[in-house]
């Protein structure tokens, strides 16, 4: 038999929420469990009796969220499909899911648990589908299958240091990248530079 006033959901949410949100706008140092109290509008006490410790509530803020990834129309080319991605991709990353990846990288030297469990937890949105590759191989534009994860290593590194040095991630960008660094590697991949 439990005694006690039942936890509120609602409660838990405005945490978890408040969690996330000190992420994205001050990087990991700048969550704590005073400070989540202080956004959430609830005790200390109230966070403690639900989760251990800073990692176990940042975990837990990670495992909640939902990002929010646009669709994306499959293209006539290659380069019309990387570009979709690559696009989506940079929107995301100016976007508060961008925030808040930036604040769980930071948390690495501290607490390389938290960006595991990102990186379990929580699809990047920077993985091209196998789809790509081979109706490009179909298509004609590629000789062969290449690894897709070079796209996800080139184009997430590029928007991700555009995003740290608060450069502009805009359409030029996202073509640039695509028609000099990733198409080329790829084609350099396959042999066929």
């Amino acid at each position: 038999m439990t005694t006690g006033r039942p936890r509120d959901p609602d409660r838990d949410q405005a945490i978890l929420a408040a969690t996330r949100e000190l992420l994205a706008e001050r990087g990991y140092a700048g969550v704590s469990i005073e400070a989540v109290a202080a956004k959430a509008g609830t005790a200390k006490t109230t966070i403690y009796r639900r989760w251990q410790d800073k990692h176990d509530l940042l975990v837990a803020a990670l495992k909640d969220h939902v990002p929010h990834y646009p669709e994306i129309a499959e293209a006539d080319s290659l380069r019309g499909d990387l570009i979709a991605h690559a696009s989506r991709l940079a929107a995301l990353i100016n976007g508060f899911d961008g925030r808040l990846a930036l604040g769980v990288m930071q948390a690495r030297p501290d607490d390389a648990g938290i960006v595991e469990e990102l990186e379990r937890n929580t699809p990047t949105g920077a993985r091209l589908p196998e789809r790509v590759i081979t109706r490009a191989v179909e298509r004609g534009e590629l000789p062969a299958p290449v690894d897709r994860d070079l796209f996800e290593e080139i184009v997430s590194s590029l928007l991700t240091l555009r995003m740290i040095r608060r450069q502009p991630i805009d359409d030029d960008y996202v073509a640039h990248v695509v028609d000099d660094i990733v198409l080329p590697a790829f084609r350099n991949a396959t042999g066929e530079a």
